[in-house]
């Protein structure tokens, strides 16, 4: 089902805010009906660090526990690599996101814990009592009203190859697109159910869908006659419109069609509304080319999921979230994670074989001018 997407305003980051701007709805998170929360709230969604994360930090320190929830998050996921938040000091950013215990302080989001299941299921992924990952936290998550924070779990899982485990997700991997990580750990299970779920991922395929790229990636093809016959003539292009590739100087041009076939899919995948609107703003008439480029950056669909997502989908609704500039502004330090991790930033984006109206609207993620 397409993400439905809510036409707001986003205003600028400087700019006064009121909780009723964004339209956010009421949370059971204790502490989120704070008027001083729901402004430092806003004020974080429009891209305001300087502002929204000080603030937020005054009240977890006060025991607030949605901005406990929230500042853990943003560490947690690696939110922070923002041009304000990387000019502090360590000092500076440990009173920001940490707890002080006396020591070196621990993450919000591990405090809050101590006291609330929601901030243990959007946390780090945890061993169950056997020392084994289960389905078991991410069905929890689900209930919680967090099924995004499945996310990372059922890769785990796949990675892992917990792959009874994985087939537990099957349902609710539906709720963001990634079904077919699901599919592809049936290509292991020889069962009734899994074999159906094949069948699926087949047509998938077939159809030329972005959960079917997907599933032809990660199927496992080396003992199945079947899956070679009809996966295998188009090898270089799956693996090409499914993870996409980093777009340095001397890559490897993509194979006859990819580019076509991957422009088609990126205009229809839920998941790509962020990069479509993005691009659209950053480079109009350019805006096909910059999707591609981004998506490139992004080292592919699997990666979408977790870059587009709601921090915690009980403060933030998902389709309130991808109309905000936060929600850009993660899709570009994620675009730049190889940027920021360069000694050299701006040459590392120099490097990039990017359109310049791209290059353009990612140069102020890295503080450049």
């Amino acid at each position: 089902m397409r993400t439905a997407v809510l036409a707001v305003t986003v205003f600028a980051a400087t700019a006064p805010l009121r909780a009723e701007e964004l339209a956010l709805p009421a949370s059971g998170i204790e502490g989120a009906e704070s008027p001083v929360f729901r402004d430092a709230l806003q004020l974080w969604l429009q891209g305001n660090d300087e502002q929204a994360l000080p603030s937020l930090a005054d009240l977890a320190r006060q025991e607030n526990l949605a901005a406990q929830i929230l500042l853990g998050v943003i560490y947690d996921r690696g939110l922070t690599r923002t041009p304000w938040v990387s000019a502090l000091s360590s000092a500076d950013r440990r009173a920001l996101f940490r707890y002080d215990d006396g020591r070196f302080g621990v993450p919000w989001l591990r405090h809050a814990a101590e006291r609330s299941e929601l901030a243990r299921l959007i946390g780090p992924v945890e061993y169950d009592g056997s020392g084994r990952f289960s389905a078991d936290f991410a069905l929890r998550a689900v209930a919680a009203g967090e099924p995004r924070s499945t996310v990372r779990l059922l890769t785990t899982l796949f990675n892992q190859g917990h792959w009874s485990e994985v087939m537990r997700l099957t349902g609710i991997a539906e709720t963001y697109d990634l079904q077919a990580m699901a599919w592809a750990a049936a290509s292991y299970e020889a069962v009734g159910k899994a074999f159906a779920l094949r069948e699926i991922g087949i047509a998938e395929f077939e159809a030329r869908t972005m959960q079917g790229w997907i599933f032809a990636s990660l199927a496992e093809r080396a003992f199945d006659p079947e899956f070679d016959a009809i996966f295998a003539p188009h090898d270089t292009m799956r693996i090409y419109v499914t993870r996409g590739r980093f777009p340095f100087s001397d890559a490897d041009p993509p194979p006859a069609g990819g580019e076509a076939v991957l422009d088609a899919l990126l205009a229809e995948a839920p998941e790509a509304e962020l990069l479509r609107r993005y691009c659209g703003r950053v480079c109009g008439a350019e805006s096909a080319l910059c999707i591609r480029q981004v998506y490139g950056l992004l080292s592919g669909y699997t990666t979408l999921p977790h870059v587009v997502s709601s921090p915690v989908e009980t403060l933030i609704p998902q389709d309130i979230y991808l109309t905000t500039r936060r929600a850009e502004m993660v899709l570009e330090q994620f675009a730049l994670n190889i940027a920021y991790s360069s000694a050299d930033p701006a040459g590392a984006l120099e490097a990039l074989r990017i359109t310049q109206c791209l290059s353009d609207g990612l140069r102020p993620g890295l503080g450049l001018q």
